[in-house]
């Protein structure tokens, strides 16, 4: 296994957060000034997304640094991790049907029962790609590892995570609350996005982080994200893919 320097890290590193910054500033908004129309805008903004915050960073570890990829994303599907997706999917879906608007916004909706039989499922299958390998490659694969390195501390390392987890989802809250559903008022104020990023969204991060410490199990990472995404997402994703008008 090839080891890079230390000086050649710190290269690779200041090169990936250069670009990191670029597209968080600038990225999104120009997607979606250059693409408005759906499907198109959500494919290529997780086309960007994917290379930015996935390929891009594990090219560079694999070929940079000596990773295996199996070592960077490893998978399992033993029964134990299995009923412990299905234990917290039934959780946070009881939780986004009390606290979110997912679910009065799909029965206020009455979509017919074939929409949802089939509509649901391929929701869920576009979140475990748009967010679940996503965020959780970039949160918890690459972030949460390294700062727990960094800290030499596991617990340090999924902390500080989580507050950068609720964090970055903050303006999004602000800016695009009718697009992401979440209960929040039309228009929140930034403090109130900013308290609801740190005191829900942290927290599911927190214990995303902890799932991944202990399992190290990357597809029951996505699987658990996706379910959590669920219902917020069912009526915006369908609408993006034009299932529903």
């Amino acid at each position: 296994m090839r080891y890079a320097s230390r000086d050649q890290k710190q290269r690779h590193c200041s090169c990936t957060s250069f670009l990191w910054a670029v597209f968080i500033a600038y990225g999104f908004s120009a997607i979606h000034r250059w693409v408005p129309d759906e499907p198109a805008n959500s494919l290529l903004m997780f086309a960007a997304k994917l290379a930015v915050f996935v390929a891009i960073p594990a090219w560079i570890l694999v070929a940079r640094f000596g990773y295996r990829r199996r070592d960077l994303t490893p998978m399992s599907t033993k029964t134990s991790h299995m009923l412990v997706f299905v234990g917290m999917a039934f959780a946070l879906l009881v939780f986004q049907s009390i606290a979110g608007r997912g679910l009065k916004d799909i029965t206020k909706a009455h979509l017919p029962g074939n929409t949802l039989l089939f509509g649901m499922p391929f929701v869920f299958l576009w979140l475990m790609l748009e967010v679940g390998v996503v965020e959780e490659f970039f949160f918890r694969v690459l972030l949460q590892s390294r700062l727990s390195a960094v800290l030499k501390s596991e617990l340090g390392g999924i902390v500080v995570m989580s507050l950068l987890f609720g964090l970055i989802h903050a303006p999004g809250l602000y800016l695009r609350t009718g697009v992401t559903q979440e209960g929040l008022s039309a228009n929140p104020s930034l403090l109130m996005a900013v308290g609801y990023s740190i005191v829900i969204t942290s927290v599911a991060g927190f214990f995303l982080g902890v799932l991944w410490a202990r399992t190290r199990n990357f597809l029951l990472l996505v699987l658990v994200h996706a379910a959590a995404d669920l219902l917020p997402n069912t009526l915006p994703t369908l609408r993006a893919f034009h299932v529903l008008r």
